[in-house]
């Protein structure tokens, strides 16, 4: 394994508290496999999933929901980042939600026998996945929350926020303003007055789909 991809497990919230040798030795057990994922390719859709747990090792990918015609984003993974959760130990027939590569991706999937056996050699790699599935919960709740009340700027900034990354300056929004607007269920004239909005009150300013970031603390409700 690279050492850039050590680095993104590391920082990766499962392997926590876990040391680099100990973090190896659960590696070296079945049923861990490495895979690629081209840029624009669709990783996880409702009918095409692996009954696994995937951590992204490099790269960026999308989280998305389809409703109806309208593809709704969820949220951004960047290096470290997982998913897989919602169908890994639940025997559903679809997925929840569609999984696409933005960039070239590598990704370590680790499946429920692999799961399995290491949640039984290593406690702590347990109470982290029980610590995840809790702040999962939390995290779609308040995703819920935003959607349902209906304010286009509140949804446009935890939508931005997911393409954010701390310590960087700026970010590119890897598609089309009209499809921002399509996945924030609004209408391309509520979109604008939204970023105009908040390009006033000096949250980001914005050239084209460049943003540059000038209040951290106000895009990521930090």
């Amino acid at each position: 394994m690279r050492k850039q991809d050590q680095q993104a497990l590391h920082r990766c919230a499962l392997f926590q508290n876990i040391a680099p040798g100990r973090l190896q030795e659960l590696l070296s057990l079945e049923d861990a496999e490495l895979a690629r994922a081209g840029k624009g390719e669709v990783i996880f859709t409702p009918t095409r999933f692996r009954r696994s747990l995937a951590v992204l090792l490099s790269g960026r990918a999308i989280v998305c929901k389809s409703e109806g015609e309208r593809r709704i984003l969820i949220g951004t993974l960047t290096p470290g980042g997982m998913f897989g959760m919602a169908a890994v130990f639940y025997e559903a027939e679809s997925y929840p939600t569609e999984i696409q590569a933005l960039s070239a991706c590598r990704i370590l999937f680790l499946s429920q026998e692999w799961l399995a056996a290491a949640f039984a050699a290593e406690p702590a790699l347990t109470r982290n996945y029980i610590a995840l599935l809790s702040e999962r919960i939390h995290f779609l709740s308040r995703r819920l929350e935003a959607f349902a009340a209906g304010d286009c700027r509140e949804k446009l900034l935890r939508c931005l926020s997911g393409f954010y990354q701390e310590g960087e300056t700026s970010f590119l929004l890897p598609f089309s303003l009209t499809r921002l607007a399509e996945m924030l269920g609004s209408g391309r004239a509520s979109l604008y007055r939204a970023l105009s909005a908040l390009e006033e009150e000096g949250v980001f300013s914005r050239e084209g789909r460049c943003f540059t970031v000038l209040d951290p603390a106000r895009l990521t409700g930090h």
